[in-house]
């Protein structure tokens, strides 16, 4: 175990009842390549599974702790308490369900020597199950994606920040629950003049399940946040989108489910719909109309 000045970057894992998919996770760190000096942080949030014993069986391959965040649930929360706990000045966030490439994080700092927060490009198909290619929108593999046609933003799943910046930051918003945490996190460090950037070789495998009910539920919610967070940032210049051209784009989606119906295959138009019903459902409960 290194000392916690040696230590040049800090991993944090959010998991509740993660099970035997950290297992992936853990290998992935524990088989890193080039990587300086790193800890592993294991934030538990609450889980009744196995998860525990899995994390403490990786302490004889990985600088690893393991942190409680069970007294409230919630992935930010999670986050929260195990970048405050870290031993080192950046901290790296990767998810328990998913798995970090080879040269993660050693991507991940020599990225953050360059910006405040950094993101890498995120791969779908090695851990993903066959039916849910179709079903979840994948963003740009060669820079950061970008919210509203406003500014980019790391995926919380693969997402580096220097614990300073962090600390000033006050971490992820924990009001946002089901999605968009991130890019509030993001936007947030640029108004206050920090710089969020690339980084291409730090690839994180992404795990998508192939369950239609279980990602149109995520995507009603990633809608719902989506409005959440312009109710949040609605004094920004965030282009809007005229009445007239949303009218259109509901006429569209109500034409692609006909001929979704005809070629029997709707799981794709299902998910668009559950992420526009959750838009409209946050544009209630937050009294805005956020953009297309």
């Amino acid at each position: 175990m290194d000392s916690p000045e040696a230590l040049a970057a800090s991993v944090v894992i959010p998991v509740r009842n993660g099970g035997d998919l950290l297992r992936v996770q853990l290998d992935a760190l524990a088989s890193q390549q080039g990587a300086p000096p790193f800890e592993v942080v294991v934030s538990d949030n609450g889980s009744t599974d196995s998860t525990r014993e899995i994390a403490e069986s990786y302490r004889d391959r990985l600088d690893l702790r393991i942190v409680d965040s069970g007294d409230q649930p919630g992935v930010s929360h999670a986050r929260n308490v195990g970048a405050g706990a870290v031993h080192s000045p950046l901290a790296l966030f990767c998810d328990a369900d998913d798995k970090v490439s080879a040269g993660w994080v050693a991507a991940m700092v020599a990225g953050l020597d360059e910006f405040d927060i950094v993101g890498g490009p995120l791969e779908f198909a090695e851990l993903s199950e066959p039916d849910a290619a179709h079903l979840r929108y994948e963003p740009p593999a060669n820079e950061l994606p970008i919210t509203m046609k406003f500014r980019p933003y790391a995926n919380g799943g693969n997402l580096g920040i220097r614990a300073s910046v962090m600390r000033r930051l006050g971490g992820f918003d924990t009001s946002f629950r089901g999605g968009h945490e991130e890019v509030d996190l993001a936007w947030r460090a640029q108004a206050l003049g920090y710089t969020v950037g690339f980084a291409p070789d730090a690839i994180g495998h992404i795990r998508h399940r192939g369950s239609l009910r279980a990602t149109m539920r995520q995507t009603f919610h990633y809608g719902r946040t989506y409005a959440q967070l312009f109710s949040r940032h609605r004094d920004q210049p965030i282009p809007r989108t005229p009445w007239r051209r949303e009218v259109r784009t509901y006429g569209i989606l109500l034409r692609q489910g006909v001929g979704a119906v005809r070629q029997r295959d709707l799981s794709g138009w299902l998910t668009t719909m559950s992420w526009t019903a959750g838009r409209l459902w946050g544009d209630v409960q937050y009294r805005v109309r956020a953009p297309l």
